[in-house]
């Protein structure tokens, strides 16, 4: 997925960018705990951030790593919202069954956050990169003055991508 962003304008022009892919998982095996997530490279600085009606909050989440590289999916996890990642060294993270099966690997690179979430009783989870977030509890509410936008200069284009690659 390739998103290209162009300022056709004259003055500099705010925006985010952000995606929620969706990948099928089995319900059942979700629900037993049969899934996580692993890192390419150990993670030992991660922020977590939550969602908290719709905006980021403004305390750190707890740290869902079950080790240096893994997160084990609960399906009870999401029930409060997304799982915002930031501080990030790995470019990419994969899906697998408990059994070590790699499901799909996902490149992020360049993409400053990693959010993931699932709805309760849904087949799915969403490993989301990021660009930017919404707008933070304590944030002004304007566009142009959220903490992690991008402005883009007159004339100027900005291009960022991720793939997937199943197994």
């Amino acid at each position: 997925t390739i998103y290209k962003t162009v300022n056709d304008g004259e003055s500099d022009m705010p925006f985010g960018i952000g995606s929620n892919p969706a990948f099928k998982i089995d319900i059942e095996e979700f629900k037993n705990g049969n899934y996580y997530l692993e890192f390419e490279e150990d993670e030992d600085k991660i922020h977590f951030l939550y969602l908290m009606d719709g905006l980021v909050g403004i305390e750190y989440a707890k740290n869902i790593m079950a080790d240096k590289r893994r997160i084990n999916l609960d399906y009870n996890m999401f029930r409060d919202g997304q799982v915002i990642m930031k501080g990030l060294k790995s470019n990419k993270i994969s899906l697998k069954r408990k059994d070590g099966k790699k499901l799909l690997t996902l490149d992020y690179t360049g993409f400053p956050y990693l959010a993931l979430w699932s709805k309760t009783n849904s087949p799915f989870i969403c490993i989301s990169p990021w660009m930017s977030t919404p707008d933070a509890v304590n944030g002004s509410g304007v566009f142009r003055q959220k903490g992690d936008i991008i402005l883009l200069p007159p004339k100027e284009s900005f291009e960022c991508k991720y793939t997937v690659e199943f197994y």
